[in-house]
Parts: structure tokens; C-alpha cells; sequence
């Protein structure tokens, strides 16, 4: 642990903050807070939560100490599984690992295939060695991918939620630009991902000589993972600061599953009175509040066929699935994504918007304990300095032309010089040197490895 109290560059003190241990089913996770703060001010500059699950605490803590420890390599290198998908999925892809790379965080990228990139190089649209990479690396972020029709090919979505446990999918959706059909959204929905009617256990009744002449499908709702996912979206609002549970079902009708559903959420809901208010709605109500005052709404909690159907819903309220990232979330795992299609009609013109894949990095930051520059991504990605169709500074394109890629600057942000090497890296305000720069500054002036470079220099504001 001596690192953690090193002083980074004479001005910056890293301090392990506190140390959290919870039950889970799949054993203790410990979480380690760890805080950089100045030296003379006693500002909180940035903040991580590393965090590994062992049988006993002991155990997970030292799992947990052991992934901030080695400092031969990149300070807090995130390893990350990336899959960029089909169709425009490389293009959004790219656009957001610059947005990454312009973080000064440091990331180890693990490049898998899925979908028809997959078939087409292996004939397997989720191969062996991309689950293996998720499985060594817990993480993952991924663009759309295409399952291929017929051919006995089952939903790649679906496999990686089922492969990893990813019970609860998470689709946060909040007003972007004002002025819209609706303002002030910020609706986060959290959907039961496992069982219900997803399930995949379906068959045809042979009725009077028709092979097909009844199609039966089987929803399973258990106990465990009802009160998994309804424990998650209460512990999501108490984590960041939600006012309201809202559980949605049909128990008037399916009253045995959904019913159960219900049943569970009000149990749980108890144990959080005082701290998260809780009402619940049948579905076809639910849907038509939506559109009708969806101000009412904060957090929703849902099963697996309202919470897809509705998820899409919400994001329309915002502007689309264009606007829409998604979390899909497990107890040892977590898959991060953009949930809009592949869109193969538009790849390769530089038309597609990386939003939801920001987005989805945004959330995908937030889970590693990377909360200020999730924040910064997002609040930068809300509010660009210059519009995404405007134009740019004369002097600019001619002086600088765009680097090669199919979003030159993501969102329009505008590009300016390393105050060092002199090349052109996206403007969000992190630092005046390019990471590549500041990591090698850092080593030269402290010996020390990377610590956030945007939060060590001073920021650089454009006409200061």
C-alpha cells in the first residue's frame, strides 16, 4: 500500500479514501476508494473505486489492492474488451475511442470480432475467443452488431446476457437539446434481462393435421433474479442521488409471473422507505404516462419484455436510439453498448452520429469508478463549443486539415496543437499536451507514471 500515499508530483497526494466490503451471491467484492488530491488546497481532484469479489474479505481485498499496485506499466490501465460491430459500428467506434483517448486515461484495448465481421472471418457470430476476452477482462464495449437471419444463428445480444449473467440492463435517457416535444427528461429504466418471455423456450402444438397450429412460448420470472434486478434500481438511486422507484407489471393479468414481480418489488421497497419513494403501474398505464407527464418518472424497474419495449420508448421521448446508450450488467461482468442497429445503408459516409456509444463509454466509466471523466464526457459531449454542422475557424481547415476518420472530430469539438509535438487532438478542455506528451512530461519531470494528466496541468480554454 505505500504507493497509495506517494506523493505524485510534489503538489498531488493519492490517498486511499475508504474500503467498502458487500455480500454478494457470488462472494465479498471490496471496493477501495482511492482520491487524488492537492496537496495545498485539499481539493479532490479525481477519485477510483478498483474493486475485485473473492470467497472471503480478506481475500477480495487483496484482489482489489492488487489491481492498483503495479506501477511498472501505465498507472490504472483499464483493460477493456472493444468489439466495434457491423455496419457503421466501426466508424461510432473510432469517434469515441478519440473521445477516450482525449480523457488522458489509459486504456488497453482488446479488439474481438462479433456479429457478420465474426461469420464472415470465423462463421460464428459470437466466436470463442471474443467470450474469452470478456471473460479475462470483465469489460467490454461494443458497437452495433448484426445477427444473421435463418441459419439456426441465435441473437448475439441475447448469448453475451445469458454467457455472463448480465441481469440488469440499464437505459438511461435525458433531454439533449431543448426546445423539443419534451424537456427536462431524465428517466433512467432498469429491465430485467434474463427471463420473462426472453427465455427462448417455444414450441408449436400440432392442432387438427397443423404441425403448426399453436405456438406456445414459456416466461419464467424467479424470485432470485426479480429481486436482484428491483434491489439493483433502488441501490442506482440511492447511489446517484434518484428521488423515485417506479415498478411497472401486469399482475392484473399474469398474476402469477409478473404478480411475483410485483410481490418481490413491494417487499423490497420497504426496506427503502424514507430514502426512495416507490409506486408501481401496470404497463399499458405506464406507457401512456410516458408520453403524457414522463416529468412523473426517475427510475423505472421492469421486466424483460415491458422493460424492452419501454426502454425504446423513453429514448424516443429524447430524440431516438441514436441518443440511447445502454449498460448490461452482471455481478463479475459488464457489457456497454450502443443500442441503435448497425445501419449498413449509411456505413462508411461519415454520417453517423457516435452519440450513443459516447454515451455508452460515459456509463462505461462511471462503473469503473471513473466518475470525473464521465462527468466531463458527458457534460463536454452536452455542450460543444461549436455545433457538429457548423463550420470551423477559417484559418483552421486550411492550416490544420482534419485527421483521417470517418468522424474527423467527434461531434465537431474543435482541434488544436499539442503544445508539444504540435498534433491535433480533439479540444475537451483536459490538458494543453496530447496524452502521449503529458505521459512522457510526467515521466520526465516526476518519474512517476501517468496520473490523470488533464487534472495535473492546467486546463486550456480556447481565447483565454
Amino acid at each position: 500500500m505505500r504507493m497509495l500515499a506517494a506523493l505524485t508530483n510534489g503538489r498531488q497526494v493519492m490517498v486511499p479514501a475508504a474500503v467498502r466490503f458487500q455480500a454478494m451471491p457470488a462472494g465479498i467484492r471490496a471496493e477501495v476508494v482511492l482520491v487524488l488530491a492537492d496537496a495545498r488546497s485539499g481539493a479532490l481532484l479525481w477519485r477510483s473505486t478498483p474493486f475485485a469479489i473473492a470467497a472471503t474479505p480478506s481475500a477480495a481485498l487483496a484482489a482489489a489492492v492488487a489491481r492498483i499496485l503495479p506501477i511498472s506499466t501505465e498507472f490504472m490501465t483499464h483493460s477493456i474488451t472493444l468489439i466495434p460491430g457491423d455496419g457503421i459500428g466501426p466508424e461510432v467506434t473510432d469517434a469515441t475511442l478519440q473521445v477516450l483517448a482525449a480523457t488522458g486515461l489509459s486504456f488497453a484495448w482488446d479488439r474481438q470480432l462479433g456479429g457478420m465481421a465474426a461469420v464472415e472471418a470465423t462463421g460464428d457470430p459470437m466466436p470463442e475467443a471474443t467470450l474469452d476476452s470478456i471473460r479475462r477482462t470483465n469489460l467490454a464495449l461494443k458497437g452495433p452488431l448484426t445477427t444473421p437471419v435463418g441459419g439456426g444463428f441465435r441473437s448475439v445480444n441475447v448469448a453475451l446476457r445469458k454467457e455472463f449473467a448480465l441481469f440488469a440492463n440499464v437505459r438511461p435517457a435525458k433531454t439533449i437539446v431543448p426546445g423539443g416535444r419534451f424537456d427536462g427528461i431524465d428517466i433512467v429504466l432498469v429491465r430485467e434481462n434474463l427471463e420473462g418471455l426472453y427465455i427462448g423456450q417455444e414450441r408449436y402444438v400440432e392442432v387438427n393435421g397443423d404441425p403448426h397450429g399453436q405456438a406456445e412460448s414459456v416466461a419464467i420470472v424467479t424470485r432470485a433474479n426479480s429481486e436482484r434486478v428491483i434491489r439493483y434500481a433502488f441501490e442506482y438511486a440511492v447511489r446517484h442521488g434518484r428521488k423515485k422507484v417506479s415498478l411497472v407489471h401486469k399482475a392484473n393479468i399474469l398474476k402469477f409471473t409478473t404478480g411475483l414481480f410485483l410481490e418481490i418489488g413491494r417487499e423490497i421497497a420497504k426496506e427503502y422507505e424514507g430514502r426512495i419513494a416507490f409506486n408501481d403501474l401496470i404497463v399499458d398505464n405506464a406507457a401512456m404516462q410516458l408520453v403524457l407527464k414522463p416529468e412523473q418518472f426517475d427510475v423505472i424497474v421492469t421486466t424483460n419484455l415491458f422493460g424492452d419495449i419501454l426502454s425504446d420508448e423513453i429514448s424516443g421521448l429524447v430524440g431516438g436510439l441514436g441518443l440511447a446508450p445502454g449498460g448490461n450488467i452482471g455481478e463479475t461482468a459488464a457489457i456497454f453498448e450502443a443500442v441503435h442497429g448497425s445501419a449498413p445503408d449509411i456505413a462508411g459516409q461519415g454520417l453517423a452520429n457516435p452519440s450513443a456509444l459516447i454515451l455508452a463509454a460515459a456509463m462505461m466509466l462511471d462503473h469503473i469508478g471513473e466518475q470525473v471523466a464521465a462527468d466531463r464526457v458527458r457534460a463536454r459531449w452536452s455542450s460543444p463549443r461549436s455545433s457538429p454542422t457548423g463550420s470551423a475557424p477559417a484559418t483552421s481547415a486550411a492550416a490544420h486539415p482534419p485527421r483521417s476518420s470517418a468522424v474527423p472530430s467527434p461531434l465537431g469539438w474543435p482541434e488544436v496543437p499539442c503544445s508539444d509535438c504540435g498534433r491535433r487532438v480533439p479540444d475537451i478542455d483536459f490538458n494543453e499536451r496530447c496524452p502521449d506528451c503529458q505521459k512522457r512530461w510526467r515521466r520526465r519531470v516526476t518519474g512517476w507514471p501517468v496520473v490523470r494528466p488533464w487534472l495535473v496541468g492546467r486546463s486550456r480554454r480556447r481565447g483565454a
